[in-house]
């Protein structure tokens, strides 16, 4: 009688099983390379629509560096998302803990995500400093992230700030994803003494 009820068993279960998010989880990647990808050309529309009338060629040269390295980030970015998204995938299926595997991946990609926009943001805007001058800094000021922006120093400053940034986040990242994974093993060997 209460079977008859409980309509919804099936789809809690099927919910419960890491396959489920695994796939969800993979899928939602995958959406997401697909508006890096517009995002990007979105922000070269947005880069060259700064771009001031009459302009000495430093500008242009500049616009265009940041240009290909916006291409070049999105490339980047897409790449992670999708090769983080087949990592999902191949995750074995498990009893226990089945969403945390997927979290733990997570992490590491944001970590590899922010990294590689920090680094190759760093370096973008440092060229675009070195080729275009202050002037040129002040007109990209469009593209800053927390702690770096077009005017924010000099382009020696901007690389290896960029590059530094970059790395601690990757550095944090992949240290809070091993956390995680060490607190799901540990749980695993007290869960096999009892």
């Amino acid at each position: 009688m209460l079977d008859r009820i409980l309509i919804f068993r099936p789809v809690i279960n099927w919910i419960s099983d890491g396959r489920f998010f695994a796939s969800l989880i993979a899928w939602s990647l995958r959406i997401l390379a697909v508006i890096v990808f517009i995002g990007s050309l979105g922000s070269c529309y947005k880069i060259w629509s700064q771009l001031p009338t009459e302009v000495p060629f430093k500008y242009i040269a500049a616009f265009v560096v940041m240009t290909i390295f916006v291409l070049a980030i999105g490339f980047f970015v897409i790449n992670i998302l999708l090769i983080r998204a087949e990592d999902i995938l191949a995750l074995p299926a498990v009893k226990d803990y089945s969403i945390t595997p997927i979290f733990v991946i997570c992490v590491k990609m944001i970590g590899e995500i922010l990294a590689t926009v920090y680094a190759s943001l760093g370096v973008a805007l440092g060229l675009a400093a070195f080729i275009g001058g202050d002037s040129v800094g002040r007109t990209l000021s469009v593209l800053s992230l927390p702690g770096m922006s077009a005017g924010s120093g000099s382009g020696f400053l901007l690389i290896v700030g960029g590059l530094l940034i970059g790395l601690m986040l990757l550095f944090v990242a992949y240290y809070v994803a091993e956390q995680i994974g060490a607190l799901v093993d540990i749980a695993r060997n007290t869960r096999k003494g009892r």
